[in-house]
């Protein structure tokens, strides 16, 4: 008796294999390229904001008051984590909009993302030598 149930688990285990799907998983495929790609593009806005920023013409008066070479915050950008660019984004387009926020030029807006270019420059080299 043990010995036919034990064949009859096995035949049911082989019929009931091909059932299981292995794409089937908590997220699907498209799902989980859809999120990836929409992660892409947010980036690619964040850099592509970031450096029209540096770019303009208050940038190279805000990198002089600051000390900073303009050129190399600007290289420096990709080499940033996903939330840091969004943190700086986002902080940059509030300083830019929000006069509540305290700025009310941009000049002002692009002395504070030199300062955290700065920053970044900075963790970037130790990590760098390390």
């Amino acid at each position: 008796m043990k010995k036919l149930t034990a064949v009859l688990a096995l035949v049911s285990l082989l019929f009931a294999a091909p059932l299981v799907c292995a794409d089937d998983h908590v997220v699907s495929r498209g799902a989980a390229d859809g999120r990836l790609a929409d992660a892409a593009a947010e980036r690619a806005r964040n850099i592509a904001s970031l450096d029209a920023l540096l770019a303009t013409p208050g940038a190279d008066k805000a990198a002089a008051l600051a000390g900073i070479d303009i050129s190399r915050a600007r290289q420096a950008l990709p080499g940033l984590n996903n939330a840091d660019l969004s943190d700086l984004a986002q902080r940059a387009a509030a300083l830019k909009t929000d006069p509540v926020a305290g700025y009310h030029d941009a000049t002002d807006a692009l002395i504070f993302v030199m300062v955290f270019a700065v920053a970044v420059l900075v963790i970037l080299e130790v990590a760098r030598r390390y």
